[in-house]
């Protein structure tokens, strides 16, 4: 899997954009800079997250082990991320 971005700081837009593609498939990306100081902006999405991964047990292209991360995002829009996979048992 490939990603790439691209920071657009012309005329005050503050854009991101890119792709994220497989060689197979290709998905746009886009999208506008959200700034918070944490104190008088906060981050509508503060908060803590639990995320699955689901795995496919068998396939070829694909992880066959289950897994898991936790994501958080501060008041100050910061996110951080730890995950875990697990491999599949036949």
């Amino acid at each position: 899997m490939v990603l790439s971005l691209q920071l657009d700081l012309t005329n005050g837009t503050e854009r991101v954009g890119g792709t994220v593609a497989d060689g197979t498939w290709t998905a746009t990306l886009a999208g506008d800079r959200a700034v918070y100081d944490g104190v008088k902006s906060v981050a509508p999405e503060a908060g803590n997250y639990t995320m699955i991964l689901p795995g496919a047990y068998g396939s070829a292209t694909e992880p066959g082990g289950d897994g898991w991360a936790t994501v958080t995002v501060s008041k100050a829009g910061e996110f951080r991320s730890a995950a875990r996979l697990r491999t599949a048992r036949p």
